[in-house]
């Protein structure tokens, strides 16, 4: 959390306010792919038995590599968290 108090004069009411950084833009990028219904998608386009479905595979993937993550060894890290 962050409270700013050099804000330029049309900005005063903002003393106040507080800013919380808990995950970054991740939380923004998932609600976006959840807009574009990619879970959806991916899992019309492919179809299969298995419980867990290949578009939220997809989703976490893509939101591992927006997070700044190269290696695909490291998204089950990254879900954990």
């Amino acid at each position: 959390m962050q409270n700013h108090d050099s804000l330029p004069p049309d900005l005063v009411g903002l003393k106040k306010a507080q800013i919380y950084y808990i995950h970054g833009f991740i939380p923004i990028a998932a609600a976006y792919c959840r807009r574009l219904g990619l879970v959806e998608l991916v899992n019309s386009l492919i179809p299969t038995q298995m419980e867990l479905k290949p578009g939220l595979v997809v989703q976490a993937m893509v939101l591992d590599v927006l997070s700044g993550r190269n290696l695909l060894y490291h998204v089950e890290n990254f879900l954990a968290r």
